[in-house]
């Protein structure tokens, strides 16, 4: 390298330098000159270390995608002193499954734990790829292959007659942002409820183990059946058959790697970990219990955000998240559900419930943040829909414009029958409002106005009139003999019947009528659903029927 490539690089070098120092002066809001050499070396330091720290961020981020992946098997124990652990394909497993046995192809009952079991195949307790999804539906899956199937995520230990079988699958809730999202948490809070007569057990390791009973409070099988959860949304789902004594099944579970459980979650639980014990003098059955309790509140506040959401569903959205989802984007959604109309919520109650969990833990009332996080939802509720329009049924609605005289003339339409006008008009006789001859008088001067000739009106009116009254003598149905009473009719047809009798100024004779300004909702007890305006639209007996732009 010659003396002008040398000379070149030192200048590159000192201007980068000065450019930088340039940089680092203006983040610290000092003027050029006013930081130090040391001040100045002290920013390449920290840089250096941020950009490690980062790139070990990244990296252990990238490690917990890979063992949440894995699953939570490798951080279940070995075989305590005394006891022998064995896959759940390795042997009989009568001692901790239903009385009922698996059959040749497939197992069948709802009662029996594999039949449930077939359908969560895969790590993360999801459903199985198509065509094994369609083989478990039928049938066509072997014992065999299903036992393989739950030995991915389970040990058996076993020591003399007793035997605990252990089981964790990962789980991850499609966000709200997304259709399947808001389905799945009405679904989890719909089903949660039936988890109400569970009894509490033990809190091992900062979960909430609880042990399922029939409604009789009842144990279903020969041998225990414990749940317990880490997270929410995203979480580890434990599972333990204990055909053992609390001593020993407790044995099994305070081996379990509960820091190392827990570091698998993108959001680690305060409340969970090997060195977390309740406070002195706690009655663990009783905080499991509570424990349950809070997390189904909690998902019964999820659900009420989801039903809200969907309530606010943005059309545009919905078809961005959809067309995403089917290239490969996730479940999750890349835009705003209700495109911005509606507050999100779901990260502050998840947060809710880690923070209630670890009130439980700590001694404190759990339900405080539940509160918490509930009044917020409210507030958050209340405040968007102030900031929405009033709803059109809330408007007024406005003065319909009217046909000039002028034209009214020229087309020879009859003005509205309040509106003023003579006298033949106004009073009684063959010609009044509510009389026969008048809505024929009205009906022939639409029917003038629609096109039709006066022979073609004449005909057209007639026609409708026979029909009207064979309809109603039908209705009428068979009239009384002398010796007999008659029988009050409570309800009437609609359909084409109403459709007549609103041409002919009809309306309703029996039936409920609930109106509210502009809407009229008729009630009627038979089939068909006409409305006072004539419209013959049939809508079911006994449902209610909108007749729009009622006065």
């Amino acid at each position: 390298m010659n003396s002008y490539a040398i000379g070149f690089v030192a200048v590159l070098g000192v201007v980068g330098l000065g450019v930088d120092y340039h940089q680092q002066s203006t983040k610290a809001g000092l003027s050029l000159g006013q930081m130090g050499p040391g001040d100045y070396v002290a920013t390449i330091s920290a840089r250096i270390d941020g950009a490690k720290a980062e790139k070990m961020a990244k990296l252990a981020e990238s490690n917990r995608k890979k063992a949440w992946k894995e699953g939570g098997k490798p951080f279940l124990p070995d075989a305590p002193a005394g006891w022998v652990r064995r896959g759940f394909d390795e042997g009989d497993n009568t001692a901790i499954l239903p009385a009922r046995r698996m059959k040749k192809m497939g197992t069948h009952g709802d009662a029996n734990y594999l039949a449930a079991a077939k359908m969560l195949t895969g790590p993360d307790g999801g459903g199985s790829k198509a065509g094994a999804g369609i083989a478990n539906l039928m049938g066509q899956r072997s014992a065999a292959d299903i036992r393989e199937e739950v030995a991915t995520r389970s040990w058996v230990y076993e020591r003399g007659d007793e035997s605990v079988f252990v089981e964790i699958k990962t789980h991850k809730a499609p966000g709200l942002n997304s259709l399947v999202g808001n389905v799945a948490a009405t679904i989890d809070a719909s089903f949660g409820g039936l988890e109400g007569s569970d009894r509490g057990f033990a809190v091992i390791g900062g979960v909430g183990f609880t042990e399922a009973l029939n409604s009789d409070g009842q144990h279903p099988n020969h041998y225990r059946i414990l749940n317990g959860r880490i997270g929410f949304g995203q979480e580890l789902r434990i599972r333990v058959h204990a055909n053992a004594s609390t001593a020993s099944t407790r044995e099994i579970l305070e081996a379990i790697d509960y820091d190392g459980l827990n570091a698998l979650l993108r959001t680690p639980m305060a409340s969970v970990g090997n060195g977390m014990t309740p406070p002195p003098g706690t009655e663990q059955e009783k905080l499991a219990e509570a424990m349950l309790s809070l997390r189904q509140e909690f998902e019964t506040l999820l659900a009420q955000e989801a039903q809200y959401r969907v309530q606010n569903i943005n059309g545009g959205a919905l078809m961005i998240n959809t067309l995403a989802q089917g290239y490969g984007a996730g479940v999750d959604g890349v835009t705003d559900l209700t495109g911005g109309k509606a507050v999100n919520m779901e990260t502050l109650i998840r947060a809710g419930y880690r923070q209630a969990m670890r009130d439980l833990m700590e001694g404190r009332d759990g339900y405080a943040a539940l509160g918490e996080v509930g009044q917020s939802f409210g507030v958050a509720v209340a405040q968007n829909q102030a900031q929405l329009p009033d709803a059109e049924e809330d408007s007024p609605m406005p003065e319909m414009p009217k046909m000039s005289a002028a034209l009214a003339a020229e087309l020879g339409v009859l003005e509205s029958v309040d509106s003023p006008g003579d006298g033949a008009s106004q009073g009684a006789g063959s010609n009044a409002p509510g009389s026969l001859e008048g809505r024929k008088a009205d009906a022939k001067k639409v029917a003038k106005a629609l096109g039709m000739n006066g022979s073609q009106a004449d005909a057209t009116i007639a026609s409708m009139s026979s029909i009207a009254r064979m309809v109603e003598q039908d209705n009428a149905g068979p009239q009384p003999r002398s010796n007999e009473p008659a029988v009050q009719k409570n309800e009437e047809s609609g359909g084409f019947m109403s459709g007549l009798r609103g041409l002919f100024g009809g309306g309703e004779k029996s039936g409920t009528v609930r109106q509210s300004r502009e809407k009229v909702e008729i009630r009627r007890l038979g089939s068909g659903g006409g409305t006072r305006l004539g419209s013959g639209g049939g809508c079911g007996a006994g449902k209610f029927c909108e007749a729009k732009d009622q006065k």
